[in-house]
């Protein structure tokens, strides 16, 4: 319960030293709600009306002011506090004349005075104080009774102002000595809490990373398993039985023939297995420069003839001569290349792709085009995450890793581009890539 009413106000969204103030002034008001009613009985014992209905007033003051409190109504709580206690002690201690019990309300005047950070409140405060002390005095000491005199008025006000400016200048440098000690400390505590939470934040992102690298590494064993093996066993087999006293001329080709088909897959699936690891290592650069798009187009071709030619598949390459991009060459040839291996993979045969650009102001957008099988809309979803272990037969069992379509999009966005597919069962696909020409790159 007490603990409740100390913390009322405090969200967990205000500053630590700001909730020891509220908790400070919490304080103050529970105490002077819980002690005033014996003051109240002590007055009642002396039939003093006046007395009682002060402790009263005092009671409800620190009422309304928690209850302000609680409605986070904090500057007019202390505002409310710094005026009226103040007031009311020295109203007590002048007509009332209890300074013993008022002695121990006293005290509380320092931590009213905790409450302000703003040194214009603290001085005004200071001087309310000092204003109401000297009142006091005057009224508990000064002989009313005889003759006034200005020589008698201006020999005890002088005294008395000296010493309570004196005695209240100490105060005030105590206390603010004091307080900005205990802030200095607070500030510290602060300072290496957050730097806990920040080393926090880093261990677990380092944590979260290397469990995706885990995944991932996880992802590239799966890979390995399922996509080599096949090749390699196939390979195996098809070389058990090369025999040229049992094979004709013409099965030879034909083994021959399967070989190859079986080495490029392998081939094609190593190197990117080996690009995907290269793209893991940190620190890896690349180096953009202007390349002529219809060139290393041409070159993509001659290079997929093998695989393209086995399908009699018609590759139409529409670009236009003396378009540029500025990007790193190794990482659009690859981009390129699986591209159209993923074209050629999912054509049937006498099939025909086309690759064509598309130019703008500040990017250039290339597109392979085929009238394949498609990619149903559930499927494209899956296509450039590493997590969706998305693979898919070619239209004569040709094998895939997908990591393919995943280096493509990570090597685009890295030369500042994007990617994406428009495919339809049955109709064939489009695949999109976006890359900055080189009067972009020179106006940036």
């Amino acid at each position: 319960m007490l603990k409740s009413l100390l913390s009322l106000g405090i969200s967990p969204l205000i500053p630590v030293t700001e909730q020891r103030k509220i908790r400070l002034l919490n304080f103050l008001c529970i105490l002077l709600v819980l002690v005033q009613p014996f003051a109240i009985l002590s007055y009642a014992v002396q039939g003093n009306i006046i007395g009682e209905t002060t402790s009263i007033i005092d009671i409800f003051g620190g009422m309304i002011t928690l209850y302000m409190q609680s409605k986070q109504r904090f500057r007019a709580a202390r505002l409310l506090i710094f005026t009226y206690y103040p007031l009311s002690l020295f109203f007590q201690i002048t007509i009332l004349q209890a300074p013993e019990i008022q002695l121990f309300w006293s005290t509380a005047l320092i931590g009213i005075f905790l409450l302000f950070d703003e040194v214009f409140l603290r001085k005004l405060f200071f001087i309310y104080i000092g204003l109401l002390a000297m009142m006091s005095y005057y009224y508990l000491n000064y002989d009313f009774q005889s003759p006034f005199t200005w020589e008698k008025f201006a020999s005890s006000t002088v005294n008395i102002f000296v010493v309570l400016v004196a005695l209240l200048m100490a105060t005030y440098q105590m206390l603010s000595f004091f307080e900005k000690n205990t802030m200095y400390f607070q500030r510290l505590i602060e300072e290496k809490n957050q730097e806990i939470l920040q080393q926090n934040e880093e261990i677990l992102q380092q944590s979260e990373y290397l469990n995706e690298m885990n995944r991932l590494k996880d992802r590239l064993f799966s890979i390995i398993a399922h996509d080599l093996r096949n090749p390699v066993a196939a390979l195996r087999n098809t070389i058990d039985i090369l025999d040229p006293q049992i094979l004709s001329s013409e099965e030879l080709e034909f083994v021959k023939a399967e070989l190859s088909q079986q080495f490029n897959s392998m081939d094609f699936t190593l190197n990117n297995l080996l690009a995907w690891a290269r793209g893991q290592i940190r620190g890896e650069t690349i180096h953009p420069e202007a390349i002529d798009i219809r060139a290393i187009v041409e070159s993509s071709v001659k290079h997929s003839l093998s695989a393209s030619g086995a399908k009699n598949i018609v590759i139409i390459n529409e670009i236009q001569e003396h378009v540029q991009i500025y990007a790193d060459l190794n990482h659009f040839r690859f981009i390129l290349r699986n591209l159209l291996n993923n074209a050629i993979k999912f054509s049937e045969k006498e099939g025909l792709i086309t690759i064509f650009a598309i130019e703008n102001e500040h990017f250039i957008t290339i597109a392979v085009k085929d009238k394949g099988i498609g990619i149903s809309p559930e499927k494209q979803k899956q296509l450039f995450s590493i997590h969706s272990n998305f693979s898919t037969e070619g239209t004569q069992g040709e094998k895939g890793t997908g990591l393919g379509l995943i280096l493509c999009k990570e090597f685009v966005e890295k030369n500042g581009g994007k990617i994406w597919v428009e495919s339809e069962v049955g109709k064939g696909s489009t695949f999109y890539f976006t890359l900055p020409t080189v009067s972009k790159e020179k106006n940036t």
